[in-house]
Parts: C-alpha cells; structure tokens; sequence
C-alpha cells in the first residue's frame, strides 16, 4: 500500500508543547513530528530502527480496552495511515505494532 502514500495527510508539528505531557502520569512525547485527528506521532529517536515512532492518544487512556469503539476505530485508521507512511520514507517492509498502557 504503498501508493496510498499520497493520500496520508499529517499536520507538521514546529515544536513540543504542554499539550504532549500527560497531565495525569507525566507521560512526555520526545519529538512529535505529527498531530493526527486523535493522535499525535512522535519520533523515537533510536538509530538502529530507522523510523520507529511512537503514536500517542491525545486523551489519557491507561487501557487500550478502555476505548470506545469510534476511538479504537479512528485510532487503528491513524496508525494504518502512519504504517503508510513509514514503509514510503523508509522503503521497510512491514511494520511492527505494540500497544502500551499504564499498569
């Protein structure tokens, strides 16, 4: 899918504000490069995974089961449009996926 590479659509982001820590567990987005319509993505600077992002709910949720369905849905449409994008910039394959919560 590489093609619909076109179509993703993301909101450049100048530079990290108060609104990328979590004011209820401190949680801080390093390097956001993306706002999305429910999610910010943020760079992972980390030179061995070229690309590896972090894409964050804009909402403190600590369970991803916690979600109602039109977030999940809008959440897992953002990070299918980010997968897009990553495999155009980076030409990688596949994408791995994990869902973090709190504890």
């Amino acid at each position: 899918m590489v093609g619909s590479y076109s179509r993703v659509r993301m909101t450049a982001v100048d530079r990290l504000d108060a609104s990328y820590k979590c004011s209820e567990c401190g949680f801080e987005l390093w390097q956001p490069i993306a706002r999305l319509g429910r999610s910010t993505l943020g760079l992972y600077d980390d030179a061995r995974f070229r690309g590896r992002c972090l894409l964050v709910f804009d909402r403190h949720v600590a369970d991803f089961a916690a979600l109602d369905d039109d977030d999940t849905l809008v959440f897992v449409r953002e990070a299918h449009r980010v997968a897009a994008a990553l495999k155009a910039v980076t030409g990688a394959d596949r994408v791995n996926y994990a869902v973090l919560g709190m504890r």
